[in-house]
Parts: structure tokens; sequence; C-alpha cells
């Protein structure tokens, strides 16, 4: 079957250092009521109800959320006219 789409999908990591954070914002992991992350920005929501955001850059000029290699996707995809998955290639 021919394809209509071929979908190249990359994967990336970024850490968050739970020791780091606890010393900017001067609390403890067991305040956490709960946590979630947005466009790269993990957010702690306290017991108290305040929230803090932490962003993992290593300096101003390069932001960990760029890091993802273009060079070769993690996975792709063939895709019918439907979006319907007919092959899926995974790359080592």
């Amino acid at each position: 079957m021919k394809p209509a789409h071929v979908e190249a999908m990359y994967t990336t990591c970024i850490l968050y250092p739970v020791k780091e954070i606890e010393q900017k914002f001067n609390v403890s992991w067991e305040d956490v009521k709960d946590y979630w992350i947005k466009w790269g920005t993990l957010y702690l929501e306290m017991f108290d109800g305040t929230i803090y955001n932490f962003e993992r850059k290593i300096d101003d000029s390069w932001d960990l959320r760029d890091n993802i290699d273009w060079k070769r996707p993690s996975t792709m995809n063939l895709l019918s006219d439907d979006y319907e998955v007919i092959e899926v290639i995974e790359n080592e």
C-alpha cells in the first residue's frame, strides 16, 4: 500500500534534579502536592497552594529543550490518507 505521509518521530529527555529544585525554592519534595511539565518547564504545586516553575537551562544561550538530535528520527511511520499507521520503522 502506498503511503500518503511519512511521519518522523524524535525522542529527547530533560532531567530535573530534585535536590537543585529543593535548594532553589527552599522546599522539600514531601511538600509537593502535584507536579506537571508543559513546554519543558516543570511546575510544582505545593500543599500550601504556592506554584513554582523550574526551567532546565544550562545558561541563557543553550536551552535543553533545543537538545534534539534532528539527524535521525527514533521512529518513522508510514501513514494513510486518514493518518492510519501502515508501517512502523524503528531506528536503532
